[in-house]
């Protein structure tokens, strides 16, 4: 079976849709039972996991829009804008929530420990991440929606940084 997908395709695609996809893909490659993709197939996996990386994409550059659910999402928004915002605050407790494969793998669901730093941003091992989505990623070991995986507690509630996001949103 042979399925194309063009940049439009994935731009209209939601994005849980296009990371289980992306997953889908990588799994793939890395089983030997599956014939390996041809240098053009490898190119277009290569292409599509880079575009995944980037949260949100930068589209100067791409110039289209890949695997976001809505338009909304294109007004990109950083955490140190919810920390201006007064949305969040230095010390705020932090959590990223695993996908499942990787909660199965290390026996919980979220990574705690966290924090908002000074600057509004998250320091993980020493990087500092101003976007949730690269870290996110990173705790998982493969493209999330870090929008959606991670949250901070605010008023004693764990809430997801994409609630906090809209309010800018709203606001703008």
């Amino acid at each position: 079976m042979l399925i194309q997908l063009t940049d439009s395709d994935l731009a209209k695609m939601p994005t849980t849709l296009c990371e289980n996809f992306l997953e889908w893909l990588q799994s793939m490659n890395s089983h030997s039972s599956f014939i390996q993709p041809t240098g053009k197939q490898q190119a277009a996996i290569q292409i599509l996991t880079d575009v995944m990386r980037l949260e949100p994409p930068d589209y100067s550059e791409l110039g289209r829009n890949s695997c976001i659910g809505d338009e909304g999402d294109r007004f990109q928004v950083r955490l140190s804008e919810l920390f201006d915002a007064g949305l969040t605050r230095s010390g705020m407790p932090l959590r990223v929530r695993f996908k499942r494969r990787n909660a199965r793998d290390t026996g919980r669901d979220y990574l705690h420990n966290l924090a908002i730093s000074p600057r509004g941003t998250v320091v993980h091992n020493g990087e500092e991440f101003d976007k949730p989505s690269p870290l996110a990623t990173k705790l998982n070991g493969s493209p999330v929606n870090g929008w959606e995986y991670v949250e901070v507690k605010k008023d004693g509630e764990w809430v997801r940084l994409d609630e906090l996001r809209q309010r800018i949103r709203q606001a703008n």
